[in-house]
């Protein structure tokens, strides 16, 4: 399917999640794909999934997936993925299903990130969205990868 990308900028991200729309056997979901090189960052999305930068010098968050379209979804046949890119510096990158950035307020996201040690910071992460009950409100997945220039 990818044979022909080289993936090395943000519009072949797009492309690929193009295709995998087109191809998807069945369902529908929500993605977010990149790749970061050196001090960049680029891919695409499709709906409801995000990717933020956190910057580690102050208590600004870059949302580099906020153009993207909610839907239609990858699968739908109908997907329009967005590519995006960014710099990383000093930051935090955090890939999330909905299931927290639906239900999280962003600063408290952002307290998180800055605050917690790195390795708790996906539990924490899932607590700020877990129900009186211990159950979520909805499925969550999280990636996070922090960078410091040298």
């Amino acid at each position: 399917m990818a044979s022909d990308l080289t993936l090395a900028d943000a519009s072949s991200w797009a492309t690929l999640l193009s295709r995998v729309d087109q191809e998807l056997p069945f369902g529908e979901t929500t993605a977010v794909a990149l790749r970061v090189e050196g001090e960049q960052v680029f891919g695409a999305s499709v709906g409801d999934s995000g990717a933020l930068l956190i910057h580690g010098a102050d208590e600004s968050c870059t949302d580099l997936t906020a153009a993207q379209q909610r839907k239609p979804l990858l699968g739908s046949r109908r997907a329009s993925p967005v590519p995006f890119s960014g710099l990383l510096g000093d930051s935090t990158l955090l890939m999330a299903s909905d299931g927290l950035l639906k239900y999280a307020r962003l600063e408290a996201i952002v307290e998180v990130v800055k605050e917690v040690e790195f390795a708790a910071i996906p539990r924490r992460l899932i607590d700020l969205v877990r129900l009186r009950s211990g159950a979520l409100p909805d499925d969550v997945a999280i990636i996070v990868a922090r960078w410091v220039s040298t």
